[in-house]
């Protein structure tokens, strides 16, 4: 006698990407125990199977998230990257699924699964169809959770991206802060508005673990920063005593000829010795069409009198590449 194929069962509408479904609604639609044990399909976590490997995060989460109670939401470095969010170096290998709930109801226990509880404390909203925390809670929670391998420039670092995430500023040509970070009216200044909720968190969720190094994060974190080694290229000059620089400011010719490009970090006040523009080399840098863009650029500003600060990996994580980048800065402010 023919087996009957074996089909793929409608995923239910909690599953929010993927072919991922849970074997009790398969069994109920009339497919057998055994046919769901196929070697063609997967078992991302008990009770819930797959007919293609997860791809990324959110297909494992979606997947994940048919086994969750309804309560559960993904957090910490899950919802990080659900968000958009650049992780620390520390936390890059970090493969577990993070999920938070109320505090009065049980742990969640599953392979590959790690358990936070607090849920009543955050901001809960839904991403592509699953529960997650809130953006801004997001960034306390991995600045408590880890706080042996997120440090100042990291939680800076996240802080710049979850402001970019929240207000995104690359269309916003002219929108530069103009208030002093250190004075009241920061707060008020229309380029601040996405740095903001990090601040209510920081008081609605008044004590945690790590809220010292949150408070002072904050006080660092940007507009403006399109990727995370502007942070931390801009770090290695504050933390040296150099002025802050100006963040992705569109720079033209002085004498109206045209607009050159954008600067990942300026320093043009008129008391300076010479303007300078800061820019980060990353690997994409090393292709031959960027090479060709940027010595064309870098001809560009020398001819309108600007000092270019070419920035490579070296100059943030190596002592001597922090000392010898400070020194050539230094020199020409």
């Amino acid at each position: 006698m023919p087996r009957r194929p074996i089909t793929r069962p409608t995923p239910p509408s909690t599953a929010a990407r993927g072919y991922a479904f849970r074997t009790t609604e398969a069994i109920e639609a009339g497919h057998t125990d055994w046919s769901t044990r196929s070697a063609r399909m997967l078992m991302p976590t008990r009770g819930v199977r797959v007919l293609a490997p997860p791809l990324g995060t959110a297909e494992r989460a979606a997947a994940f998230a048919l086994a969750l109670p309804d309560d559960a939401a993904f957090s910490h470095t899950t919802a990080a990257r659900l968000w958009g969010l650049p992780l620390p170096r520390a936390l890059e290998g970090e493969q577990d699924l993070h999920v938070i709930r109320r505090t009065a109801r049980p742990a969640i226990e599953r392979a590959g699964c790690v358990s936070h509880r607090g849920a009543e404390r955050r901001d809960i909203t839904r991403l592509g169809g699953l529960r997650v925390t809130s953006v801004a809670d997001t960034w306390c929670d991995l600045i408590e959770g880890f706080p042996r391998r997120v440090h100042l420039a990291d939680a800076v670092m996240l802080g710049d991206a979850v402001v970019e995430r929240l207000h995104p500023t690359q269309w916003l040509e002219e929108l530069l802060p103009q208030a002093d970070p250190s004075s009241e009216q920061w707060w008020s200044d229309p380029a601040v508005v996405g740095i903001r909720p990090l601040r209510d968190r920081l008081i609605a969720r008044r004590t945690f673990r790590g809220r010292r190094l949150a408070r002072e994060a904050l006080g660092l974190v940007r507009p403006r920063v399109w990727s995370p080694m502007e942070t931390h290229s801009r770090l290695v000059a504050v933390h040296a005593g150099l002025p802050e620089p100006e963040l992705n400011v569109r720079i033209s010719h002085r004498d109206g000829g045209g607009f050159i490009g954008f600067g990942d970090l300026v320093w043009r006040r008129r008391t300076y010795r010479r303007r300078v523009v800061g820019e980060y080399n990353g690997a994409t840098h090393e292709r031959l069409p960027s090479r060709d863009s940027d010595h064309t650029r870098r001809l560009l500003l020398e001819d309108d009198d600007w000092k270019l600060l070419e920035i490579y990996s070296r100059h943030i994580f190596t002592p001597g590449g922090r000392f010898e980048l400070v020194s050539r800065l230094r020199s020409w402010l």
